[in-house]
């Protein structure tokens, strides 16, 4: 099955892809990654990511970004006036249900799409599916479980799908952190033997290539799902894709 990694910017030329093809069982193996504005193309998403979803009958798009946002802020904004105090805790405001979660069960939680720039790269995340599915015509759905007809997205977070493995490589994302990308290469041999290759690259083409990690554990079935209770939160707001980490620390940004 065709896997693809999509580490969201809000600039496209920050924008990183990975392909890669998923087979029950097997190591990942990477087939190419880069930026959706990089090169001599001027649209690298119709030239390699549609043309790489049309040839496959089903595929699963793994990435990088919120896909919604808090349900508590958007009721409150919808009642709000300037002046006036907000009733709810940041935390209700700013994060969405599976933030917390995530935090809880990894100790690693990601920005906070109702708070911070990362709404930016959010924003063009979703204007990038849209494109996507106007390009291939095919809806690109969430995914919920395993068993995929057609091609769907989930939302993944690579330092959580690090932190699962027990990599810790804080700042590996600098333009200068060759060496600590390349013991994250070392690390995931095993799993993503190609990913030695994305060292030398941008960083966000590298996290693309973990996406397909997250896509993998996703596939394999060990990526812990929403529960009853989060099941409707998660349809509204999203839900990142992470496999169990059996230690969880306090927060780390």
């Amino acid at each position: 099955m065709l896997i693809v990694g999509l580490d969201a910017a809000s600039d496209l030329r920050n924008f990183g892809y990975a392909l890669g093809r998923y087979e029950t069982g097997r190591a990942v193996a990477i087939e190419s990654f880069g930026l959706l504005a990089a090169g001599t193309s001027p649209d690298e998403m119709k030239d390699v990511l549609v043309s790489a979803i049309h040839r496959e009958s089903s595929a699963l798009l793994a990435i990088d970004a919120p896909l919604g946002w808090p349900q508590a802020l958007g009721a409150r904004l919808v009642r709000h006036s300037a002046g006036a105090a907000l009733p709810e805790s940041k935390e209700q405001l700013f994060r969405r249900r599976t933030d917390r979660a995530l935090m809880e069960r990894t100790g690693k939680g990601p920005l906070e799409v109702g708070a911070d720039r990362i709404a930016r790269a959010a924003h063009r995340a979703l204007d990038v599916l849209n494109r996507l599915r106007a390009a291939t015509g095919r809806a690109i759905p969430l995914a919920w479980t395993p068993t995929l007809d057609g091609t769907a997205v989930i939302e993944v977070y690579p330092a959580a799908t690090l932190r699962s493995r027990g990599v810790r490589e804080p700042g590996y994302k600098r333009p200068e952190s060759l060496d600590a990308r390349r013991r994250i290469a070392e690390s995931l041999a095993g799993e993503l033997p190609g990913l030695a290759d994305a060292v030398a690259a941008s960083d966000h083409a590298f996290d693309a290539c973990l996406c397909l990690l997250a896509a993998k554990d996703f596939l394999d079935g060990t990526a812990v799902p929403p529960t009853v209770d989060e099941s409707g939160s998660a349809v509204k707001e999203g839900w990142i894709w992470v496999r169990q980490t059996n230690e969880p620390e306090g927060s780390v940004r």
